[in-house]
């Protein structure tokens, strides 16, 4: 018993599993923790994050609008000529 609690580099699962836990109630405790460590995740996956813009581009995906289109190629076909109807 002895040279298992003398032993040094691992940990024990059942306390890493009563850390986190402890953890989890400590942060419940003061929600300011949580907001803390959600900040500095932020600030560490900053590089990470993709922007977002609120221009409204309006992209006309209809078949049925072929002004700005070569009628020729539309339809089904996507680009093969049909022979033959």
């Amino acid at each position: 018993m002895m040279q298992v609690m003398n032993k040094t580099g691992d940990e024990d699962p059942e306390m890493k599993r009563l850390s986190g836990t402890l953890d989890k109630i400590l942060d419940i405790q003061h929600p300011q923790r949580v907001k803390d460590k959600i900040k500095e995740k932020s600030l560490q996956q900053k590089e990470v994050v993709f922007a977002v813009s609120n221009t409204y581009v309006p992209d006309n995906i209809s078949l049925l609008d072929t002004s700005k289109k070569d009628c020729k190629n539309a339809g089904f076909w996507f680009g093969k000529q049909a022979t033959g109807w």
